[in-house]
């Protein structure tokens, strides 16, 4: 996974409000993203995806949400 789809994801999960170095710790120790050159993700380089994304904190809402509706939905379904 791209580090900026494992950001997403976290942030999605967590319906947002992270800061950099817990976004980083959680994709470390869920092995979400793996550099290159085995070595963790830093939160200055989710720092610096979440900058050249363009990542808002209200995209980081909406997307916490959709997840959150996602999930509530397909637990009414199963």
């Amino acid at each position: 996974m791209h580090l900026a789809e494992a950001i997403l994801y976290v942030l999605a999960e967590r319906n947002g409000g992270l800061r950099t170095e817990q976004i980083a710790d959680i994709i470390n120790r869920r092995k979400l993203h793996v550099r290159k050159d085995g070595q963790p993700v830093t939160s200055a380089r989710a720092t610096t995806t979440v900058i050249r994304t363009g990542y808002s904190e209200s995209s980081c809402f909406i997307i916490g949400e959709f997840a959150h509706k996602s999930r509530f939905h397909s637990s009414l379904q199963g």
